[in-house]
């Protein structure tokens, strides 16, 4: 239902000043006389005409008359323009409003005393909102000023609010009584349907106090408080018989007693219209709060499919199916075809619900939203993808998206690459494609789809026509016509055997591309090349290409392009072109040419002999001053610098002026001020700066430490934690004070939006919640001990196997009042202990490494138990199979046979994913590990070349399975046979070396005579450059490291193969051990 005006105010005031104020209407005989309807009337005149304190006057008039003739209604509203028009002219407008309403609540009657009451709830509310931003940044603290709003934390304000809320709700069977239509002076028009749902001023009392106790406000000032919907029932009876407990205060207690006495008040009454509507908010509310949706949907399900039953001959049966069809969409939109069928057939329930309801009240209002809904449900769509360009007479895959399809019309037509070109400057991409659907197809094929009943969307591999060279559009759509209103989908193919790989030589400030043959990898010379520039005419306003070069490129398929016409920048599109085959760069390259070296620029370091200081004392620094040039830094002697000393509120103090040694530093100190605003201060010249701080400290006396906890422990344990406190020379300190507190804040094992599908709240990964406090005192060797137990966040469900992050804060105090604080925190899940497995991901046989098992608690102290270490020999698929280009589709309409003798490169199915290659048992062993372990590496040497999959795994003490995983490949650097079955592989021997020594880089490829480019580069400046061919095999490249190569250089691969591009750049870092301090 709408929204009355008054539950509106505080948007009101906001509305008021930017003056666009609504007056209501106001024609209600009950309430208003013709004297009341021709003041506001004036006051809408003053109000259009920008004249607030002339309204003003207007408005006391009536504020007088409406008292002294006890209009209450009428009083209301002018109590509410009144603020509203002060806040044109008033500053900080939100709190005069607060106190003008304080003033008069008090001397106010019922039930305007309740009105004003929820309006001050509102106020408060409103006020909460424009400054959580500072108020929520607020610690909790005591002594607060109660009389100034300005200083109030989110805590106390909320207090406040729900204070206001509650007693608006006072003399409940007073406002029962009073018809909520006799108020219409201060609510929104209204029709009779909306006072059907709110009959009574109760009614819109109630609702606004649960719209801020089921609100966002109250969530993130009392997470903990939120509890397991299951102890609510969801069963109406039996909820309006259960009783609540005295000391439930939270406000979802409140939030559920509220609903409870507006149930029971229209379930007395027979207001059937307003007690289903209130039945259905407080289902959803209790499924919204449940600790785990996914197991909570059932039972809201049921609750809702009982109200259907209950009501099926009433048109409030529209709404309850309303409700439950959003839930199965809602619920439908989780499914996840690639994981399984669970929520596949949830839009099938939603639209039988609908479709129950068009044949029993098709001529509700409410009835639109379930035609919507069957509207969306039903809708057909489709979208395909295929590769930028694919080889001459083969067929090639193209994905495609469907939904609610089973027949579609496709049709291929052959394009002029360069006419193509001269309509995308002057028409847009869809325009385009369209103007070829009157064009001759060179191919056209009706394709059937599965009918998967479920209204979901499913993707397939679909097998396009063998081509020949040039340019085509596909077109797809669920007209045989092609019609534009149809749906209608396009996508432009090149059919060619041209490839290119293009990089830039930022050494000498140029683009390189290299032609290369499509399937093999070759290079392909004499191909020519026309470069187009995209250039943008400032007196047309638009965007047009010009040709600005002809290349060939050489025996080696290279071609080095540089600026044109002397500009450095520039975006470019390439024709490639020999003997008839075409390819037109997919977009247009942006290329720009390097300016001459970098200009040299001085830095200086500076150093201080401590990083917080008293006032008085004495700051001595040091600076070193270097120049860099790229990746050169050297010491930069005799250079002068004047260096300031800056306080708290950045205003120099002093300042020197220095002069570098032969090493490239000077030195000096500087004095902190007394009596002056302490906090960070700043050393710094002109090519750099340090900062500090300084405070009015006191040197420690003693320190609190805190034991590691050891030992295997899970959730909902009782955990307790061993710390002590002890002066600097190691004595303890006995008796003194402590008072902790413990908090929990979930993690999960996997990023937020792979959780998304869950509905979990973000607040729980965001907030830390406070479980347990207390105090105790330190013994007499000084030690002391906090328990608690380490209860779980049951609003994230147990399978997704979370964990839970428990911070454990101390504050001691000593005899003389000194205070120290210490943390720590600890780690608990589901699982008591976790193993990890440390291997490399590429091993060579000639060097092999041990295995490292690593058994720990989930704070990291090291566990004891008793491992169990298999090793399984992987065989990888027999077919040579080529990466994917899009996501795995979860239908396939094309046989395992079939697919595999048209695409004999392309996934089938989920074969490239190596859990499911078949596994051979080789080695297996139970070991005991005492924190870590290192395994088998002399059992490596008689291993074959291959892939493995390792798996270790335990059982802990609660007699749970503990695993961990590991994949990695067997090589043989003195072999020339590949480990694997892959079309492209490398590995490095090393990625840390010093110079002087080799790093060996291995490539290889299990398809034959097959082409590899790798670059070998330092820094910007290319250093190597060469070809290799491998044939079913492997080589080994050796790399001497330079001294120049310090920092690190790379090693870039590139290849074609298959219709696929391969590349992979691996680093080597070489670090600078010869400066070492």
């Amino acid at each position: 239902m709408r929204k009355f005006l008054f539950t509106t105010l505080v948007l009101i005031l906001f509305v008021f000043v930017s003056g666009f104020l609504v007056i209501p209407q106001t024609n209600d005989s009950n309430s208003l006389g013709n004297d009341y309807d021709k003041s506001w009337k004036q006051v809408e005149k003053y109000v259009k005409e920008g004249l607030p304190k002339s309204a003003l006057e207007i408005v006391d008039e009536v504020y007088r008359k409406a008292k002294s003739e006890s209009n209450q209604p009428q009083f209301i509203k002018a109590l509410i323009y009144r603020v509203s028009l002060q806040s044109k002219f008033q500053e900080e407008h939100l709190v005069n409003a607060i106190q003008y309403f304080e003033t008069e609540v008090d001397s106010a009657n019922t039930p305007e005393k309740q009105i004003i009451q929820s309006l001050l709830g509102e106020l408060y509310q409103g006020y909460y909102r424009q400054n959580s931003w500072a108020i929520n940044g607020r610690s909790t603290v005591e002594g607060i000023d109660d009389n100034d709003i300005h200083t109030w934390d989110a805590v106390k304000l909320n207090k406040k609010i729900k204070k206001y809320y509650l007693q608006s709700l006072k003399d409940e069977s007073v406002l029962k009584a009073i018809l909520l239509k006799d108020y219409t002076a201060i609510l929104q028009q209204a029709d009779s349907s909306e006072f059907t749902l709110w009959p009574s001023l109760y009614d819109l009392l109630a609702n606004r106090a649960l719209d801020y106790f089921t609100g966002e406000d109250v969530v993130l000032t009392e997470l903990s408080n939120l509890t397991s919907s299951t102890t609510y029932s969801l069963s109406l009876r039996d909820f309006l018989d259960s009783k609540s407990s005295a000391t439930d205060s939270s406000n979802m207690d409140i939030a559920l007693s509220l609903y409870k006495h507006l149930l029971a008040f229209h379930l007395k009454n027979n207001h059937t219209e307003a007690l289903v509507d209130l039945e259905l908010k407080r289902l959803e509310f209790i499924y919204n709060h449940a600790t785990d949706r996914e197991a909570e949907v059932a039972d809201y399900i049921e609750a809702l499919e009982d109200l259907r039953q209950q009501y099926n001959n009433n048109p409030v049966f529209v709404n309850i199916s309303k409700q439950l069809a959003q839930l199965y969409l809602n619920q439908s939109r989780k499914y996840s075809p690639l994981v399984g069928d669970e929520h596949r057939w949830e839009k099938n329930k939603a639209k039988k619900t609908c479709e129950e309801v068009l044949a029993k009240y098709p001529n509700e209002k409410s009835s639109d939203v379930c035609r919507s809904m069957l509207s969306e449900i039903s809708r057909d769509w489709f979208s395909f993808q295929t590769a930028e360009a694919t080889l001459p007479e083969k067929p090639f895959l193209t994905l495609l998206h469907f939904r609610n399809t089973s027949t579609l019309y496709f049709k291929i037509v052959k394009i002029d690459p360069e006419k193509d070109r001269k309509k995308r400057e002057k028409k847009k991409e869809k325009e385009v494609a369209f103007d070829y659907l009157s064009s001759e197809a060179v191919e056209n094929w009706t394709l059937d789809l599965p009918d998967t009943k479920d209204h979901q969307v499913h993707s397939t591999e679909i097998r396009m026509p063998k081509l020949q060279k040039g340019y085509y559009m596909i077109f797809a759509s669920d007209d045989s016509t092609f019609s534009k209103s149809s749906n209608l989908g396009y996508q432009p193919v090149w059919v060619t055997n041209l490839s290119y790989i293009t990089r830039a030589n930022e050494s000498e400030g140029n683009n390189e591309l290299f032609v290369l043959n499509r399937e093999t990898g070759n290079k392909i010379a004499d191909v020519k090349i026309t470069v187009f520039q995209k250039v943008y005419e400032r007196r047309q306003r638009e965007y047009r290409t010009k040709t600005v070069a002809h290349l060939l490129s050489d025996e080696n398929g290279f071609v080095n392009i540089t600026s044109f016409d002397g500009e450095k920048y520039g975006s470019y599109m390439l024709a490639l072109e020999k003997n008839g085959d075409q390819l037109y760069s997919e977009n247009y390259l942006n290329f720009h040419q390097r300016t001459e070296g970098s200009k040299p620029r001085l830095h200086t370091y500076f150093f201080t002999d401590r990083a917080i200081y008293r006032p008085g004392q004495t700051v001595y620094f040091k600076g070193l001053v270097v120049e860099i040039q790229g990746k050169d830094v050297k010491r930069k002697t005799e250079t002068t610098s004047e260096v300031k000393f800056l306080n708290a509120s950045r205003k120099k103090v002093s300042s020197g002026v220095f002069e570098s040694n032969e090493f490239g530093s000077f030195h000096g100190s500087f004095v902190i001020p007394v009596g002056g605003l302490n906090g960070q201060m700043t050393i710094k010249s002109k090519s750099g700066s340090i900062t500090f701080q300084v405070e009015e400290y006191k040197r420690p006396t003693f320190q609190v430490l805190f034991d590691t906890v050891e030992g295997q422990y899970k959730i909902n344990d009782e955990i307790t934690l061993s710390g002590k406190a002890e002066d600097f020379a190691g004595s303890a300190l006995s008796s003194a004070n402590v008072k902790y507190r413990v908090t929990r804040q979930s993690i999960l094992p996997k990023p937020y939006y792979y959780y998304q599908r869950f509905e979990l709240p973000w607040p729980v990964f965001q907030t830390e919640t406070e479980i347990a406090h207390g105090t105790t005192q330190t013994l007499s060797d000084g030690t002391f001990k906090i328990p608690f137990e380490a209860l779980a966040d049951l609003r994230v469900p147990a399978k997704l196997s979370p964990a839970f992050h428990y911070r454990i804060y101390a504050e001691v105090t000593d005899i003389t009042g000194e205070v120290q604080i210490a943390e720590t925190s600890v780690q608990v899940g589901a699982a008591s202990m976790k193993l990890s497995i440390s291997l490399d991901k590429t091993i060579d046989r000639q060097q092999p490494v041990p295995m490292t098992i690593g058994v720990r608690n989930l704070s990291g102290a090291p566990v004891d138990a008793s491992v169990t270490i298999t090793v399984f020999k992987l065989s990888p698929p027999e077919r040579l199979l080529n990466k994917r280009d899009w996501m795995n589709p979860d239908l396939y309409t094309i046989s395992e046979a079939e697919f595999k003798k048209d695409f004999p490169h392309a996934i089938y199915k989920n074969e490239a994913d190596k859990m499911s290659w078949q596994q051979t048992i080789l080695y297996s062993e139970t070991v005991l590990v005492e924190g870590e372990g290192k395994l088998f590496a002399d059992r490596m040497s008689s291993f074959q070349l291959g892939e493995y999959f390792v798996e270790a795994s335990a059982i802990d003490k609660y007699g749970d399975t503990v695993k961990a995983e590991h994949f990695f490949t067997l090589y043989d650097s003195d072999s020339k046979k590949l480990a694997g079955n892959e079309i492209f592989w490398s590995a490095l021997s090393k990625e840390v070396a010093e110079p002087g020594e080799t790093v060996q880089l291995i490539v290889g490829s299990a398809a034959k005579k097959t082409k590899l480019m790798y670059e070998i580069i330092n820094g910007k400046q290319l250093i190597e450059r060469n070809w290799i061919v491998l044939n079913k095999g492997q080589k080994v490249i050796e790399i001497p490291v330079e001294e120049t190569y310090r920092g690190n250089f790379s090693i870039h691969l590139s290849m074609v193969r298959f219709n696929r591009l391969y590349t992979e750049t691996l680093t080597v870092e070489v670090p600078f051990s010869n400066k070492k301090l």
